[in-house]
This record gives structure tokens, C-alpha cells and sequence, in this order.
């Protein structure tokens, strides 16, 4: 029983920087002063990608109840769980990668006179992981 919870705090871990990180949001932009034209295609591709991700997300959550599924199993098939588990990993990263994509395509939107101060909020979740910030927190 302990190595199943540890399994499932190890699992959550991992999906927490997904919680918060549909991040994002408009109002972001408004210290950029955008054009409504630029607001508009901006939240056009913002809702494109939602889409996009939305559906690697549901794909997360139905792996991720096949895996409590075979947990609840007398005899749990563990390499079955950690087929799912990897497969779990890659579309995570598919999900890190589509989150970037937006940005990018963002950015290209945004006025060159703005791009500057743009950078800064759109590519800091790129610092902060190289930072360490979305890390999984400690015990207490």
C-alpha cells in the first residue's frame, strides 16, 4: 500500500506544474498598450492552442485512470503502469511544448517595438524552470 501512495504523491508531483501552468492570460498584455487588431489575433491563437492542449490533458487524465484501474487489480500488472507512466511523461512534454509553440507564435504577433518587453513575461516560465522553480515541493 505505501508503494502505491508513493507512487501516486510521485504522479502527482509531476502534474502539478500543469495545474498552474495554463497560465496566460490576457490581461498580460495590457502594460504592452496592443492594438485591438493585435489583442484579437492574440487571443486567436491563444484559443487555438487551448484546444491543442486541452486534448493532450484529457489524454494525461484517461492514462492516468488506467493506471488506477490496474492499481486496483489483486495483482497489479507494474509493467503495464510503467508503460503508462512513460507514455504519461511524453505527453507532458508534448503539453511543455505546445505551451511554448503559443508563445512563440505570440511573440510574432507583438509589434517590434514591444517585443522586448513582451520576452519578459512570455518566455519566464522558461527561466524558471531552468531555475528550478517547477520542481516538485519538498516534504514537510
Amino acid at each position: 500500500m505505501k508503494r502505491i501512495l508513493k507512487f501516486f504523491s510521485v504522479l502527482v508531483c509531476f502534474l502539478l506544474p500543469f495545474q498552474a501552468k495554463s497560465e496566460g492570460k490576457i490581461e498580460e498584455f495590457s502594460s504592452l498598450k496592443l492594438s485591438e487588431d493585435v489583442i484579437q489575433k492574440i487571443k486567436e491563437v491563444k484559443v487555438k492552442y487551448k484546444e491543442k492542449i486541452l486534448e493532450l490533458k484529457n489524454e494525461i487524465e484517461k492514462k492516468i485512470l488506467e493506471i488506477e484501474k490496474l492499481l486496483l487489480e489483486k495483482n497489479p500488472n507494474f509493467d503495464k503502469i510503467l508503460s503508462l507512466e512513460d507514455e504519461i511523461g511524453e505527453l507532458r512534454q508534448k503539453v511543455r511544448r505546445k505551451l511554448l509553440e503559443e508563445k512563440i507564435e505570440i511573440y510574432k504577433i507583438i509589434p517590434d517595438e514591444k517585443k522586448e518587453e513582451a520576452k519578459n513575461f512570455l518566455f519566464r516560465f522558461l527561466r524558471e524552470r531552468q531555475m528550478g522553480k517547477e520542481e516538485c515541493p519538498k516534504k514537510r
